[in-house]
């Protein structure tokens, strides 16, 4: 299946190829009425978690520990994706933030993540477990 995402500001104006405008934000961009923003859904779960936005934000880790942090987070946790997936089965998405910087923020990885297939959730919990046959030596 193609996956059609795109990622915008929420600031940005909507357009008809846009699909369903869904903001992955973990917090409501300041300053805005929910009526001031075309978004057609919020939703924070696919978000990173608030400690890893602080650290990212606040320049404690750069951008490449980020994005493999963040997509640990995803892989642990595949339940937040499934709204986003089933969305995705329906037509085209658009992917919003309020960050300034779309293609070095959280929205980049998770597309990313999405346009793969879904992977076993046993294995993206314990790898090793679910691709090894031979045992543990000590």
């Amino acid at each position: 299946m193609q996956h059609h995402i795109q990622l915008k500001r929420v600031y940005q104006d909507m357009h008809p190829e846009d699909g369903l405008r869904i903001l992955v934000d973990r917090l409501w961009p300041r300053g805005y009425r929910r009526e001031d923003l075309k978004v057609d859904h919020w939703w924070r779960d696919p978000a990173p978690s608030p400690a890893l936005r602080r650290d990212f934000h606040s320049e404690r880790i750069s951008w490449a520990q980020f994005s493999r942090a963040y997509r640990d987070e995803l892989h642990l946790n595949p339940e937040r994706l499934l709204p986003l997936r089933q969305a995705l089965e329906a037509g085209p998405i658009t992917l919003l933030t309020a960050a300034r910087d779309v293609e070095h923020s959280h929205l980049k990885v998770l597309a990313e993540v999405l346009s793969r297939p879904e992977a076993d959730p046993l294995e993206a919990v314990m790898p090793q477990a679910a691709t090894s046959t031979s045992s543990p030596t000590r």
